[in-house]
């Protein structure tokens, strides 16, 4: 059998998230873990650790969405290091419909995800980051 890409691990992480598969996410996760967030979202600690982090991270992020789907534009790689433009969609339990981008980072260590980074989209982070808009 194959070994899948980095690449097709991280897809299949977000994937296990837009089915709302927590279990799912979590299997794509290294054991030591850490969910570092962008600090848009109110409410949310700024780093999470461990499986029990992130499955805290999971229950706050979710409390104020009724539907969240995140959708990988753009994945750049160097190394074990992964670089996504996210496309954030999000309907709140009021009904207002949300749509923007992000910028995900994510650390493999052992093909599992060990270290998720989220940060504000800017045409300058994309570009450092290798996700620079096509002409």
């Amino acid at each position: 059998m194959d070994e899948l890409s980095n690449e097709e691990l991280v897809a299949n992480g977000y994937a296990a998230w837009n089915e709302d598969d927590l279990d799912g996410m979590l299997d794509f996760c290294h054991p030591e873990v850490s969910y570092h967030t962008s600090g848009v979202f109110p409410g949310l600690d700024a780093v999470y650790q461990g499986e029990e982090g992130i499955r805290r991270w999971w229950d706050d992020f979710h409390e104020p969405w009724r539907e969240i789907k995140v959708i990988p534009e753009r994945i750049a790689q160097d190394g074990d290091e992964m670089a996504i433009l996210i496309r954030f969609e999000g309907t709140g339990r009021g009904g207002i419909e949300t749509s923007m981008r992000f910028i995900n980072t994510i650390q493999l260590r052992d093909r599992k995800a060990y270290r998720f980074g989220a940060r504000p989209y800017t045409p300058a982070a994309a570009r450092e980051l290798g996700l620079e808009e096509e002409s």
